[in-house]
């Protein structure tokens, strides 16, 4: 019945799908929002290609990794299927199902049985450390890693097992594909380098196992060393070319290595003391290990603030070294007697280690996404153990029976207490204030989960539980610039009274005296003067933030308004100049420079200024407004009277706009301005 062997890939795709659809009506969250919906580089034209000369958060107010081929799918998602959330969403759950089969496909490769191969990959697509990756966008980075890693081994599998290649050049270009798999691998994310222990290993001819198909099942002569060698080379080459290309982006090699780059606030443990760190991410990575194997809400009330008493050596941190230890022995040791065992488990242990905090520190203290790849190893390792638990006559006795009926009893409530643990657990990610309640619930001590849980709330307009979980994270944090400066910013959202404005002003002066160096709440202070009518005071702050950031627009922008304000109009009329220079596109920007020329009395300026704008933005009256005034300063009421009626029936703001100036006063009582404005 060899026509049914679709069934077991369609079984497992069919449970990942109904499993994470729910997902397709979460919002962005988080993350999402700084990398794809405020982002502007994934709407610029060839974003999808000049994404590979750029780090990851290119475009955004964060800055490391690079992982090119993420930010490509996240540009083509949005150009082909649209920028909403459900599409996005969409191919994250296709991502997983497409990983789920490919589990099943290198297992079924590599020789392991239907049922135990297809059990395998039935956990790995239920279990809920897949939640994470699969319902945030933002952690495509996993998914799309985990599945040029499993392509690049079914390519691996196809030299490495027989039948051979029938030629040298069907061998040279199966070796060419692992490399390029890859290389599309390492440039999703950084932690597909545990791949190179595949083929690595692999290197060693490895022994058939009870419990497998026959090693010669198909057809043709057996696979040679010289096939496992040259995918070896390739996967090196790949590796190197990688470099070349972080190079080339300006990244180097190291830099994630740098805890400098780590944001405390995000990671505090990347910032604790030797050993105390090593003793604490010990710590941390039981909790994660433990997570793999009993799958109940992950939390951490662990305090990481450099404020705390260094972590001692606890029982934690003793009992996760001697597990990671037995690892590793285990994968030795397996390798040396020719265990094909030893491949799935080095991939989960090497994925584990490059995103655990062990080694390299990783942007977010609690990232169970991280497990997305190591679960994948496992599951593998798992198909292979129970391959040698269910013999094979007993596992398969025909291609339809995929796991013996006693089999059957410990399976089904498995695969269904994992898969509403996962439904729950990605349900956190539906919005902001869900996701981000959660993380003050189970991680009370992350100060980064209580900044985002203030802005999700102000978001929906409530400023008081908003500025309550801003001073929590103020209080985790200590005396932070960052926390002032939101706390100010969540004062002032809405319609704030002027005790509120005053209040602000003092987190905003207490941020800057904590770190002269930032630039926001130099910016907002000014912001907030020049809205209490305090213009001269935000002059001289808005001139010292552009002393300490030139290039900063939002300042220059405080500044024009600031001078504007004093009725400096032609000193405001040089900074917009600028601004106009810079933003072109921006109209906010080219209507008080087209105004403070015109009370600087610089007529031509203001004229050429005023018909510039009216061709960028033939749809907005207001320049024909300007341009009216102009043309009446000048003297010119055929011309003036001509814009103003051409404003009047385009807009009909245009007579409020005649009421708020004197420009117009000596048409009054003449029959054309009469007329257009009404006696």
């Amino acid at each position: 019945m060899r026509e049914h062997r679709w069934l077991p890939y369609a079984a497992v795709a069919l449970v990942a799908a109904a499993l994470y659809l729910q997902t397709l009506r979460f919002d962005y969250v988080f993350d999402d929002k700084q990398l794809i919906v405020n982002n502007a580089f994934l709407s610029e034209p060839w974003s999808p290609v000049r994404a590979f000369h750029h780090e990851f958060w290119y475009g955004t107010a964060f800055v490391g990794y690079y992982r090119p081929l993420v930010i490509a799918s996240f540009a083509l998602n949005g150009r082909i299927l649209g920028w909403g959330p459900g599409w996005f969403h969409l191919v994250n759950v296709l991502l997983h199902i497409a990983n789920a089969v490919l589990l099943l496909a290198v297992a079924r490769r590599g020789g392991v049985a239907p049922g135990p191969a297809a059990l395998a990959a039935m956990i790995f697509a239920v279990h809920p450390a897949t939640s994470w990756p699969v319902a945030s966008v933002a952690a495509r980075v996993d998914l799309l890693s985990a599945f040029f890693v499993l392509l690049a081994w079914q390519a691996w599998l196809a030299v490495a097992r027989p039948p051979a290649p029938r030629s040298p050049f069907q061998a040279l270009w199966r070796a060419v594909l692992v490399g390029v798999l890859f290389l599309c691998a390492l440039l999703s994310k950084e932690s597909a380098a545990a791949f190179l222990a595949v083929p690595v290993l692999g290197t060693r001819r490895m022994a058939p196992s009870r419990g497998r198909e026959p090693a010669g099942s198909g057809a043709g002569p057996a696979a040679g060393p010289s096939g496992r060698w040259a995918s070896l080379a390739a996967a090196a080459l790949a590796f190197l070319a990688y470099l070349g290309l972080r190079t080339w982006a300006g990244l180097g090699v190291g830099v994630e290595m740098d805890r400098t780059r780590v944001n405390p606030m995000t990671n505090p443990l990347a910032h604790l003391p030797l050993p105390g760190r090593l003793y604490a991410a010990l710590a941390l990575c039981g909790r994660y290990l433990r997570y793999i194997v009993f799958p109940v809400r992950f939390t951490d009330h662990a305090d990481y603030a450099l404020s705390a008493p260094p972590p001692a050596l606890g029982a934690g941190a003793v009992v996760t070294a001697l597990v990671l230890m037995l690892w590793g022995a285990l994968i030795l040791n397996l390798w040396l007697r020719r265990d094909r065992l030893s491949q799935p488990l080095a991939l989960s242990l090497g994925s584990f280690f490059a995103a655990s905090n062990l080694v390299v520190p990783i942007g977010s203290l609690y990232a169970l996404n991280f497990l997305y790849l190591p679960l994948a190893g496992l599951c593998l390792a798992l198909a292979e153990a129970l391959a040698r638990w269910m013999p094979r006559a007993e596992a398969a006795p025909d291609e339809t029976s995929p796991i013996p009926r006693r089999w059957v009893w410990v399976a089904a409530p498995l695969v269904t207490l994992l898969a509403a643990g996962s439904a729950i657990e990605s349900r956190i990610w539906r919005d902001d204030v869900s996701l981000l309640t959660t993380f003050t619930r189970r991680f009370p001590h992350l100060a980064m989960a209580w900044v985002g849980l203030g802005e999700a709330l102000l978001d929906r307009g409530d400023k008081a539980s908003a500025i309550a979980s801003f001073g929590q994270a103020q209080a985790i944090n200590g005396a932070s610039a960052g926390r002032h400066n939101e706390i100010a910013v969540a004062l002032t959202r809405g319609t704030p009274t002027k005790g509120q404005l005053e209040e602000a002003l003092s987190h905003l002066h207490t941020a800057v005296i904590l770190n002269p160096q930032l630039v926001e709440p130099r910016i907002n202070a000014a912001r907030i003067l020049i809205r209490l009518g305090r213009a001269a005071e935000a002059e001289p702050l808005t001139r010292e933030t552009l002393r300490v950031s030139p290039d900063s627009i939002p300042a220059r922008q405080a500044l024009a308004e600031s001078l504007f304000q004093q009725s400096k109009y032609a000193e405001a009329a040089t900074e917009l100049k600028e601004l106009v220079r810079v933003r072109p596109e921006d109209p906010d920007v080219r209507s008080p420079f087209v105004v403070s020329l015109i009370h600087a009395g610089d007529l031509a300026e203001a004229r050429r200024a005023a018909e510039e704008a009216r061709r960028a933005f033939p749809d907005l009256a207001w320049f024909d407004f300007c341009l009216a005034r102009v043309e009446a300063k000048a003297g010119r009421k055929t011309e003036a009277l001509a814009l103003l009626k051409r404003s009047r029936q385009r807009d009909a703001s245009t007579l409020e706009w005649i009421r708020k100036v004197n420009d117009f006063d000596s048409y009054r009582g003449t029959p054309g301005f009469d007329e257009l404005v009404g006696r």
